[in-house]
């Protein structure tokens, strides 16, 4: 009995020597990293229970007692070029229209010896005067709140020697200045110098481009029948196609082919238009055609007293509407004919960005205030001056005037005005309509 139990004892602990020598061969390959170097990330560790919770669940733990530190594998970053221009500094976006006092000479060269050119001016204080210079020497004055900030002059010089001639402008005593120059001839600089400009602008700034009008075909707004010498409306469009706005009160008017065989005041006035941008005006014709029978032609002209200096003044016309009469009607009587000898005058003024300033072309009537009669009609002329003569000394009129302006009617009244009066100031405010 002895002997079989040493045989046992002798039994298990070979079993267990064999055990043993079984796990030292195994841990090498439990341990040893992968030479390939595709390894996992992770180095997974033998476990051994060493004790058994009272529930029998063994408790594992590691071969180790230091807790692993994952290292993270490197990654390479390409590497980075600085550019010219750094990305983080926002680039606005180029403006072809600049909102700073300027002035542009046009043509800013010529042959020589004498020359000509448009001298413009845009955006200039209207609160402050404008002084202009020819080589620094001045050459005229605008009165401050005397002037829309935009100006168009035409300037002739003669006798000048090949050079480089400076333009300029300056506002109020010490205010805002602006230069430009004008060339003889205009070859004279280098062929790879920029021609200078008034305009302090950026290499990705392109020198704006100067105003230009163009008119669209009228359309007839006015519903038919169309009975001649009554009043004719129509939408005429007009376009700014420059880069400069334009800052000058201009007009717009209807031709009649053939004309009405009277005083014609078919046509509008425009106060500005910006740069690239389009205006649909109504322009009403009071009396209409004329008493034609046949074909008519209505045409509109932009800027027909030239106000508005173009880089090209030969589109200002439209194409042709074209209304046919059939119909012929009796020619009516519009105004008595006066036949006294005294007059009546004064100023034609608007109110305009809170200002009074004298308005040209505007509609001036003399009603008789007795008969309420219409005895009279005349229209301002550049300077705002209008005058009636032949009225009867002694008499009691009504001098009223109007004018459109921007599809805005502007409305100004005097009542019991008796002639001889040289100062009858007529002064415009918005209104509905004309009467």
């Amino acid at each position: 009995m002895l002997l079989q139990k040493l045989r046992n004892g002798k039994t298990a602990v070979l079993v267990t020597i064999l055990i043993i020598l079984g796990l030292l061969i195994a841990m090498p390959l439990l341990l040893q990293a992968d030479a390939t170097g595709e390894a996992d990330g992770f180095l997974f560790l033998p476990m051994i229970y060493n004790q058994v919770e009272t529930d029998g669940t063994p408790n594992p733990i590691t071969e180790s007692t230091a807790t692993p530190t994952f290292t993270a594998s490197p990654t390479i970053h390409p590497a980075i070029t600085a550019s010219a221009t750094p990305s983080y500094t926002a680039t606005p976006s180029p403006t072809s229209t600049p909102v700073e006092p300027y002035i542009l000479a046009v043509p800013n060269c010529g042959p020589g010896p004498n020359i000509q050119f448009n001298f413009q001016a845009y955006n200039w204080p209207v609160d402050q005067s404008v002084t202009f210079f020819w080589q620094g020497v001045p050459q005229g004055t605008f009165q401050a709140n005397m002037h829309t900030g935009s100006f168009n002059m035409t300037w002739s010089f003669d006798g000048l020697t090949d050079g480089i001639y400076m333009v300029s402008a300056q506002s109020g005593i010490s205010g805002a200045t602006a230069s430009n120059q004008i060339y003889i001839p205009c070859g004279i600089l280098p062929t790879n110098t920029p021609t200078p400009t008034s305009i302090s602008t950026s290499t990705n700034t392109p020198a704006p481009q100067p105003a230009d009008l163009v008119v669209g075909q009228p359309q007839l707004i006015s519903t038919p029948p169309i009975i001649v010498y009554q009043p004719l409306a129509f939408e005429v469009p007009i376009t700014n196609t420059g880069d400069i706005n334009i800052n000058t009160l201009f007009f717009v008017d209807l031709l009649f082919s053939p004309p009405p065989g009277h005083i014609e005041d078919s046509y509008t006035a425009v106060s500005s238009l910006a740069g690239g941008s389009t205006i649909t005006l109504t322009i009403t014709s009071t009396i209409g055609l004329a008493n034609f029978l046949g074909d008519h032609q209505v045409t509109a002209l932009v800027d027909s007293l030239d106000h508005v200096i173009e880089v090209d003044e030969t589109n200002n016309l439209s194409a042709p509407f074209e209304i046919t009469i059939a119909e012929p009607a009796m020619t009516p009587n519009y105004t008595a004919t006066p036949t006294g000898g005294s007059t009546i005058s004064g100023t034609a003024m608007v109110l305009w960005n809170g200002n009074l300033l004298p308005q040209e072309r505007m509609h001036i009537s003399a009603i008789e205030e007795a008969t309420g009669q219409v005895i009279a009609v005349t229209y301002s002329d550049e300077n705002g001056f209008y005058q009636f003569n032949s009225l009867t000394e002694g008499v009691a009129y009504t001098v009223q005037g109007c004018i459109t302006i921007d599809n805005n009617a502007y409305f100004g009244i005097r009542t019991n005005q008796t002639p001889p009066n040289a100062f009858v100031a007529v002064f415009a405010l918005q209104s509905s309509s004309c009467p």
